[in-house]
């Protein structure tokens, strides 16, 4: 049953990025909109989800194997330290060009592996990966708030983690079907609400840029409200009661992401200005420089219209 699965998974994944990567490339030829804006992004999404799903089923072949065990763990230990430097060289230094794509290349390796430690390596229930990364989410938003002067952690920290959870997200709905053992409730339910999460991240990472999604937004929003509706008023006659305490866990697990992004997208529509304020960083004022209208002289019977 398992092996049928990830059989499905891999067609529907290439057929995605074929479509996606062909509806890239002819709305490239059309004149830019914002509804053509809204279909490369989503295309971009796409073809990210479907590079995802090979990804992970690639690893998964491999999960339990000890050298693959300790390069995601050496590379989860590094990845944070290491992005100071890293950091710190591209901002302060004029590097040729083939370096900083090879210093960016090893970063979102490490940045992968890592991922593939806390999501696919790791228990699918286990708990501290992905708070970890929430908790990081929260110190980066009130450190910005604070107005602490690190660029660091607004321009790479606070994306990057975002961005690290979106994709980590995704991947555990995508384990989910293949380890959740005969309970297809659990299966739909782990996959569309990660997936969902996972597209609210990426949401707030463009918002965080600058950039106005609000029909997005509404796509993310409005199947996410149903879906905790459905959830709630289907989980007691599921059998939840019944089932076993790893299925339990797996849904403790993907609600925690859940409900951290919907009570903050809820944040945008009921408090608008404190999503604003968490969200957007704070630009400066341009200066005042009090310059007054003057009217233009009339010289010789000449005055400028």
């Amino acid at each position: 049953m398992e092996k049928s699965v990830k059989k499905r998974v891999f067609w529907i994944s290439i057929i995605i990025l074929i479509l996606s990567v062909g509806t890239i490339i002819y709305i490239d030829t059309l004149p830019g909109t914002d509804a053509v804006d809204n279909f490369q992004i989503l295309s971009a999404i796409l073809i990210s989800m479907a590079l995802i799903d090979l990804i992970v089923l690639f690893f998964l072949k491999y999960h339990d194997r000890r050298w693959l065990k300790r390069i995601t763990l050496y590379s989860t230990l590094i990845v944070l330290p290491l992005s100071f430097p890293v950091y710190i060289v591209f901002n302060n230094s004029y590097l040729p060009i083939y370096l900083e794509i090879i210093m960016v290349v090893f970063m979102f390796i490490l940045c992968l592996l890592s991922l593939i430690y806390i999501f696919i390596i790791r228990a699918p229930d286990e708990l501290r990966g992905m708070l970890t990364l929430l908790i990081l989410i929260v110190i980066c938003v009130v450190l910005t708030r604070l107005k602490v002067n690190f660029s660091i952690v607004e321009d790479l920290l606070l994306p990057g983690f975002i961005t690290l959870t979106a994709g980590g997200i995704y991947m555990l709905g995508l384990r989910s079907l293949f380890v959740v053992e005969k309970n297809g409730y659990l299966k739909i339910i782990s996959f569309i609400a990660c997936t969902l999460t996972a597209f609210g991240c990426f949401l707030i990472m463009l918002k965080m840029q600058g950039n106005d999604f609000s029909i997005m937004e509404l796509v993310y929003f409005i199947p996410a409200f149903l879906l905790t509706l459905i959830v709630l008023l289907s989980l007691p006659v599921s059998g939840y009661v019944t089932w076993i305490s790893l299925q339990k866990r797996i849904l403790k697990k993907i609600a925690i992401a859940w409900i951290f992004f919907l009570i903050i997208f809820s944040i945008r529509y009921i408090y608008p200005d404190l999503f604003t304020s968490i969200v957007f960083r704070e630009k400066p004022e341009p200066p005042e420089f009090w310059l007054e209208d003057y009217n233009i002289p009339n010289n010789n019977g000449l005055e400028i219209q």
